[in-house]
């Protein structure tokens, strides 16, 4: 995978983790269903789980050039 791949895929993710954290938000003040927000809450572990692996490639990368 190309550097620019990872770095769009880095951002895309960022991009869904920001809209999953304001849905969560929202869904607490508005919709108040409990298993709504508990799916969105698993979505948001996963999501940051994919964004830690990302990272912590990107580090390696940066390690490398070093």
């Amino acid at each position: 995978m190309k550097v620019r791949e990872v770095l769009s895929e880095r951002d895309r993710l960022k991009n869904h983790l920001y809209a999953i954290k304001r849905a969560i938000v929202l869904s607490e003040l508005y919709l108040k269903d409990d298993e709504v927000i508990q799916n969105l809450k698993e979505m948001k572990v996963e999501l940051e789980g994919s964004l830690d692996e990302i990272n912590k490639s990107l580090e390696t990368i940066e390690d490398m050039e070093m």
